[in-house]
């Protein structure tokens, strides 16, 4: 604590010093306002007066503290040299601030209380480390959105890249198309390519054919680029011809022949087209055959596959089969177990006109749960009477969910026909 003696000497000049405050005040004189006059390192030096002043207080250690803070101050005067101008125009702001506060004291003031300096140096450290901390920040978001901005025109390029992709993808149109075609495998005899016997190493390419003789057979792995989606095994007696072959689509035309697929793809990336019809993989292996006069039948034998013409569809799960003529497209799926009077009645419904004479065959010939599969196929194909006579069969050997009623099943409401076909599907 201050000698009470020396009070007045913090209010008049011309009282005798208090010690403690002399040693202070030595050690805070680098500091002072010198009215413009010198740089910051000649007022950081110790004056003769500051040394004695700091011995008389008995400090020894009033000097060593001094050159400390010279060196340190000098050490903070080259750093904030080299700032960048945000830094140097916050430092000059807070200078002039200070000069115009110290001008506004008058001389006789000079010495003010110490927690006036201490209180300038706590907004001045403040006032300099927002700054620091703002720009920091400005640099991290700056970094944020240019990273933020290059993912964004990969993905853009990405995108505009697959919608090329798909544009281009047309029917026996080879732009955008993988040019290299699809790896040829011979299993036997001498298959031929566009006519020319096969020679290892040829790839079948969009626009070639690929024919097999009766004693020739050959195996084409589906793929694009590293990847590969399954293959196709080309039976004796074939004609296939490859029409497009990207990442997003394989597209071949059996004209006529026997192939066996099999694929581990994405739901329709595999499509055989027939004279008749086109065969949309669901992930699976199945049969596909063609006659020499356009006729088709598909048999499946794992997974589901479309059997689709000119928007009418056909549904073929594992273990069943459906048949497709020229000018008809494709028929009703049944499964080859089914008894064959079931099988030569939807022959005659499908193919033929005694279709009025063919449906009671049918629907007496359909006895089991897994049939709803062909009564499910018959009721578009169906109206009036017809339909409600297989509708009423359909309940019959798989009774529905209690949200399908009958009136709106026979209608084929949208609103019940998604739940009733997945209610039926578990018998298929």
């Amino acid at each position: 604590m201050t000698d009470p003696a020396h009070d007045d000497y913090l209010f008049d000049p011309a009282a005798t010093p208090d010690p403690e405050v002399a040693r202070l005040e030595s050690l805070l004189r680098p500091y002072r306002y010198g009215g413009g006059a010198g740089t910051a390192a000649e007022a950081s030096q110790p004056t003769t007066e500051d040394t004695a002043t700091a011995a008389g207080s008995g400090d020894a250690d009033a000097v060593a503290a001094n050159s400390a803070v010279a060196r340190t101050t000098a050490t903070a005067s080259a750093a904030s040299a080299t700032s960048d101008s945000v830094m140097n125009s916050a430092a000059a702001a807070a200078t002039a601030a200070a000069a115009t506060a110290a001008q506004s004291i008058p001389s006789n003031q000079s010495r003010r209380p110490l927690f006036l300096f201490y209180a300038a140096a706590l907004c001045l450290t403040l006032i300099l480390g927002a700054l620091a901390a703002r720009e920091m920040l400005d640099r991290f978001m700056t970094q944020g959105r240019t990273t933020r901005s290059t993912e964004t025109d990969r993905k853009d390029d990405t995108n505009l890249k697959t919608e090329t992709d798909r544009s281009t993808d047309r029917p026996g149109d080879v732009t955008g198309q993988d040019l290299a075609g699809l790896p040829i495998q011979v299993l036997a005899g001498s298959p031929a390519l566009n006519g020319v016997t096969f020679v290892p190493g040829d790839r079948l390419l969009p626009g070639a054919r690929l024919t097999t003789d009766a004693v020739s057979r050959a195996r084409i792995e589906l793929s694009h680029g590293a990847r590969n989606y399954g293959r196709i095994d080309v039976e004796p007696g074939t004609d296939l011809s490859l029409i497009i072959a990207n990442s997003g689509e394989q597209r071949l035309s059996l004209a006529r022949g026997e192939i066996r697929a099999l694929t581990w793809a994405p739901p329709r990336l595999l499509f055989i087209e027939t004279p008749s019809a086109v065969a949309v993989d669901l992930g699976c292996s199945y049969t596909l055959k063609v006659d020499a006069d356009g006729r088709g039948l598909l048999s499946v034998t794992s997974g589901y596959v479309a059997f689709e013409r000119d928007g009418r569809e056909s549904l073929v799960p594992r273990g069943a089969s459906c048949a497709t003529e020229v000018g008809r497209g494709p028929g009703t799926p049944y499964f080859d177990d089914a008894p064959d009077a079931l099988k030569d009645a939807l022959h005659r419904f499908d193919f033929s006109d005694d279709k009025r004479a063919a449906l009671p065959e049918i629907l007496q010939a359909a006895t089991r749960s897994k049939d709803t599969l062909t009564l499910w196929h018959l009721l578009p194909r169906l109206a009036g009477d017809d339909r409600l006579s297989a509708t009423s069969l359909t309940m019959k050997l798989v009774p529905p969910p209690s949200d399908v009623d009958f009136a709106r099943a026979a209608a084929l409401d949208p609103a019940v026909t998604g739940a009733w076909k997945a209610w039926l599907r578990v018998h298929w």
